[in-house]
């Protein structure tokens, strides 16, 4: 698309996915293929399908997998956790083998002679209005016959496929980041994204912990037993302290607030107590 503002032409990725009976489509353009953007489209391709499949077969792209492998190819964390929260196990497509994704590969033929063919010559302001393009053209895709049968991937989907897809969860997956942190002297680790500090229990001190934060919650892991968990904040250089999770001297400071020593003060003289 162009940005009006600035005359430049930014280049977009194109999602292509498909379900495996009814071959029903769904397409989305993204900003890019990284691993938010693209558990975001996949997110999209299960709401549009109504359901999810009991398993995904993704290209060998880095979101998706991070080392391919013929027997034991290595899952994209995030993507492995956004499979489980649907209750979808991933099967990944072997590195330069096509038949094994023979459906969304002639999906994606019949993106270009259908969808991208109409549209070569429009040209647009947004990636809002790609979409918009996009999807009002992919309903006539998936409403008109298949050649020389007289059936549609959309009604093919309610006749024979409906039942096969699991209902989606009401929550919808909350994208997961995850960083790798050494606890410090006071009992704290640093998310370094948001500059901000949250307290574990003091026994994990200069223990290597995973942080895995997602828009409002932040948890800490360590040998995969959660140790703490907090309320995302997003305020630098700020600490969220559990005074459980601090050793007795530490403790101690923390109670370290102005009014306790307004207070104290106060106990000695009215004048300290200005000062």
């Amino acid at each position: 698309y162009v940005d009006r503002t600035t005359g430049e032409v930014i280049p977009v990725e194109v999602l292509v996915t498909c379900l495996g009976y009814s071959q029903l489509i769904y397409v989305e353009c993204l900003r890019d293929q990284k691993g938010e953007r693209f558990v975001a489209g996949c997110e999209n391709a299960l709401q549009y399908f109504g359901g999810s499949p009991k398993a995904l077969v993704p290209d060998n792209l880095k979101s998706a997998v991070t080392e391919a492998s013929k027997y034991e190819p290595a899952i994209n964390e995030m993507y492995r956790e956004f499979a489980n929260h649907y209750g979808m196990v991933v099967y990944p497509a072997r590195s330069r083998k096509p038949q094994d994704k023979s459906l969304v590969e002639k999906a994606v033929s019949i993106v270009y002679n259908q969808i991208y063919a109409v549209l070569r010559n429009r040209v647009f302001y947004s990636l809002e209005e790609i979409n918009q393009a996009l999807w009002d053209l992919l309903d006539q895709v998936n409403t008109k016959n298949f050649q020389g049968q007289p059936v549609r991937r959309r009604a093919l989907v309610e006749l024979e496929e409906r039942h096969l897809l699991s209902p989606l969860s009401h929550e919808s997956f909350e994208i997961r980041e995850s960083v790798r942190v050494t606890v410090m002297k006071n009992s704290h680790v640093l998310l370094g994204k948001d500059k901000h500090y949250y307290s574990v229990p003091f026994a994990y001190i200069r223990k290597k912990v995973k942080i895995m934060y997602t828009e409002s919650s932040v948890e800490v892991y360590y040998k995969y037993n959660r140790i703490a968990l907090h309320k995302r904040s997003t305020k630098p250089y700020n600490y969220t302290t559990l005074k459980e999770h601090l050793a007795s001297t530490h403790k101690f400071v923390t109670e370290w607030t102005p009014q306790r020593f307004i207070n104290w003060a106060a106990s000695i003289d009215e004048c300290v107590r200005e000062f």
